[in-house]
């Protein structure tokens, strides 16, 4: 595929959300900047077609070191009534190729993992990337809130305070989710500066005024934070405004105060004033730090479950 067919794959993906209740919703414009991305290629990205209609696609997305093995993205799907025809069977088999071509041009003295994900209650797909050696990993959920009838926020955490982002912080918020997240949580890569540069602080999804940090009084060490971002897709799709807030961590020395619980709540509320009327998460199903109870409280309910699959790659 080329950028030429943005228009046509922002289609078949609103046509799969419709059939999949994927929740995910992209516009053209949200693709384009995915093919925009120097780290990937026009061979990254796959179609399939019936004349010249999309009817299916793959992407394969070179992501970095994970557990000692180089990880590829890869993510595919199929037009609802284009399935059960073997379309894809071969894009899956196109994928894996790919992938396995970009983990071993990459890091060639590693093994590679191939990773993906989709609704668990899409079991053809499960069964689809089983029999091409895929593994069920680990269990992702989607939380909801509205956001009218927010709880009053909780006093923030004693010798901690909340500062607003700017763009010269970028990289010290970075360096806080790596260790926030590395070595706590099972297949998490690193984030490199020119990653973290093209999908949080300059993605055109990115919200600058609804990302916060906090620091120790006296310091301006971050120690917890929370970015949001806001997909275009949603709001033409359901008539409502959604944030989406897209990492929330506290680093494992300040863990055990309340500061995610305190800055989610001041975030949601801040959210709400600037006219969203929902704010949505992920979180890892059996996520180590007791996520899930934090956004429950905070009036989360769980809408959907993700299955994450992995494909071990022997090194070349």
């Amino acid at each position: 595929m080329t950028r030429d067919h943005v228009d046509a794959w922002a289609r078949l993906l609103a046509d799969v959300e419709a059939a999949d209740r994927t929740g995910e919703r992209y516009t053209a414009d949200d693709l384009a900047e995915e093919m925009g991305n120097p780290e990937v290629t026009e061979p990254d990205f796959i179609g399939a077609f019936e004349g010249d209609e999309l009817v299916g696609f793959a992407s394969v997305l070179p992501r970095g070191l994970t557990d000692g093995a180089y990880k590829v993205a890869v993510e595919g799907a199929v037009h609802p009534a284009r399935r059960g025809a073997g379309v894809g069977t071969r894009l899956v088999e196109a994928m894996v190729v790919r992938a396995t071509d970009v983990a071993r041009a990459r890091r060639p003295d590693l093994a590679g993992r191939v990773v993906t994900h989709g609704p668990s209650s899409n079991t053809a797909q499960r069964d689809l990337l089983v029999a091409a050696g895929f593994r069920p990993t680990r269990a992702h959920l989607l939380m909801r809130r509205r956001l009218d009838d927010l709880p009053e926020p909780p006093a923030f955490p004693g010798g901690y305070r909340i500062r607003p982002y700017d763009e010269t912080r970028a990289d010290d918020l970075r360096l806080a989710h790596n260790l926030a997240f590395d070595g706590h949580h099972p297949g998490f890569t690193p984030w490199t500066a020119d990653v973290w540069a093209r999908w949080e602080s300059g993605s055109r999804t990115f919200r600058p005024a609804l990302t916060r940090l906090v620091v120790p009084e006296g310091s301006e060490e971050i120690v917890g934070y929370l970015t949001t971002h806001e997909f275009d897709g949603h709001q033409q799709s359901t008539g409502r405004r959604e944030a989406h807030v897209a990492k929330v961590g506290t680093v494992p020395a300040h863990r055990g105060h309340g500061i995610a619980a305190a800055v989610l709540v001041d975030c949601l509320r801040a959210c709400a004033e600037a006219g969203y009327d929902d704010a949505s998460l992920g979180v890892d199903a059996a996520n180590p730090t007791g996520a899930r109870r934090i956004y429950e409280r905070a009036g989360f309910v769980v809408e959907r479950e993700f299955m994450g699959y992995a494909l071990d790659l022997p090194r070349p």
